[in-house]
């Protein structure tokens, strides 16, 4: 007769904690948000939230970017448009959907006290398209190799 060769006692094989640094991600899910303003209580402020996988050399990781659709905040969604090819046009708003697995290239930081990564800025693309960076191409990966 054959057993399972499992003991729910023994540590699982943990993956290493990724350093802050320079990775390129794809944004695998956006969608329109309302948040509560921090500053003023009561205060429902516009916003978008995007879901990041980001490949670094071992494993993918989530991470996910908030974004106020705001006079003094609009910026940091202008340049991640830019980043990722999708250029801001106050005319015309893209629909969450444009920003699916739109691909680019951020640094990301560890805040004090927090487990997660954050982009710390959001690197432009090169302007000669001819020389495309191989690290802005995500790997091909399975379900199995990033963490929820």
């Amino acid at each position: 007769m054959a057993t399972l060769d499992y003991n729910p006692k023994s540590k699982s094989k943990k993956r290493g904690e990724v350093p802050p640094g320079l990775y390129p991600f794809r944004v695998t899910f956006a969608e329109p948000k309302v948040f509560n303003s921090k500053k003023n209580p009561g205060t429902k402020l516009p916003g978008m939230t995007a879901h990041l996988d980001v490949f670094s050399p071992n494993q993918v990781i989530k991470a996910y970017e908030n974004f106020f659709l705001t006079e003094d905040a609009l910026w940091k969604l202008e340049k991640f448009g830019d980043c990722i090819g999708l250029p801001w046009d106050e005319e015309n708003p893209h629909a969450t959907e444009e920003y699916m697995n739109k691909t680019g290239q951020a640094y990301f930081t560890r805040e004090k006290g927090n487990k997660y990564l954050v982009v710390k800025e959001f690197v432009m693309p090169k302007s000669n398209s001819s020389e495309k960076s191989s690290a802005a191409v995500p790997p091909s990966v399975s379900d199995d190799d990033i963490l929820f």
